[in-house]
């Protein structure tokens, strides 16, 4: 166990040192050389006997890790966004994600894939890869995986300094927003639905609809929030306004806990019947695999999937399992992939809150 909490501690120098970096930012030279004084630290602490050194060394590196990883992921963000900024007489790209809005003023949001576009500083034939979410105030006929035609479209400049709104973009993984005034703006050039990103996006679309049409109003809204993790259904705002005059929003949340809840089902029916046991893991992996591409993604939901799946690794390679190690694993991944995740509730909540029952279960059994 003590371990474990060896390993939580690396887990908060990394948080502590992206934190620090978002408040005082050192500049990317000086922490890579920091960085590299680091790993020679660890490995001299390799030939030490001593177990505080060992810790000592691990907490420098993984400080410095966060404070690398937080200035590199903001620089590239700045650099896209210098590079990007301007007046386009149009924008190519291709659709990666489609969101229905309750809102007054737009209707979707579209996150696309820029390929090209037309603006004086781009060169013939240049690449742009940077991606860009697209408030659309008319509902658009595009699907993922089509490529489609922004015209006359602008993009500020980026302040300076690292913001808030920053980081909102950051956490979408976004390089800039662009506001449509009219359907006259876009034109879908082709339909791309032999991609495997189309053809998931409309199976997933097709199980969805197949489900909610056979179901009422009420019970379709319920299915959609906490089976599907989709919250566009039309009577989502009114159900979250009831629940939230009770203060009981959060149960319309789908968290890890369903995919447990889901697991914990399917065991007990696997139960019965006399299979191996490696193959009725197997076959847990592959239909939560199977859910996890029929429903939409959010924090506590990935959080639950990697570490059943880590589990369920090691399970079959004849592993010791400890879920605080694989909990903080996943949270580690997640943190180095997006750092930008942590200053925000939902990333915040779920892995507090698991951790705290993780760290003190044995002393709430006793």
């Amino acid at each position: 166990m003590k371990q474990a909490y060896n390993f939580l501690l690396c887990l908060a120098g990394l948080i502590f040192g992206i934190l620090l970096e978002n408040i005082a930012p050192l500049g990317i030279t000086p922490l890579c050389i920091c960085f590299f004084i680091s790993c020679i630290g660890v490995l001299s602490s390799l030939t030490s006997r001593r177990k505080s050194l060992h810790l000592t060394a691990a907490l420098a590196l993984s400080f410095t890790t966060g404070h690398l990883v937080f200035a590199l992921h903001a620089a590239a963000l700045k650099q896209e966004q210098v590079k990007l900024s301007g007046h386009y007489g149009y924008l190519v790209g291709l659709v990666t994600n489609k969101q229905f809005l309750q809102h007054p003023l737009y209707q979707e949001h579209l996150t696309v894939d820029l390929e090209g576009g037309k603006h004086a500083k781009l060169f013939t034939g240049q690449r742009l890869h940077a991606s860009v979410g697209v408030y659309a105030k008319t509902a658009t006929t595009a699907n993922i995986g089509d490529k489609i035609l922004f015209k006359n479209v602008a993009i500020k400049p980026p302040s300076k300094q690292f913001t808030s709104n920053d980081l909102g973009l950051a956490k979408q993984g976004i390089i800039a927003t662009i506001f449509t005034a009219s359907k006259y703006q876009y034109r879908i050039l082709e339909r791309e639905s032999n991609s495997l990103r189309a053809t998931i996006w409309q199976w997933r679309q097709a199980v969805y609809n197949r489900v909610i049409t056979n179901l009422s109003p009420l019970s379709a809204t319920y299915s959609s929030l906490l089976f599907f993790g989709n919250k566009q259904h039309a009577l989502t705002s009114k159900l979250q306004d009831k629940f939230a005059l009770w203060g009981l929003s959060h149960y319309l949340a789908r968290s890890g806990l369903h995919i447990v809840l889901l697991i914990a089902m399917w065991f007990i029916i696997l139960r019965l019947i006399p299979l191996n046991i490696r193959f009725k893991n197997l076959f847990l992996c592959v239909f939560i695999g199977i859910y996890a591409l029929c429903s939409w993604e959010s924090t506590s939901f990935l959080r639950a999937l990697f570490v059943f799946l880590l589990a369920q690794g090691g399970l079959w390679l004849g592993r010791e399992i400890k879920t605080l190690h694989l909990l903080t694993l996943v949270c580690m991944g997640m943190i180095l992939y997006n750092p930008f995740l942590i200053f925000y509730l939902d990333f915040q909540l779920t892995f507090g809150l698991t951790f705290g029952l993780l760290t003190f279960s044995k002393y709430l059994v006793r």
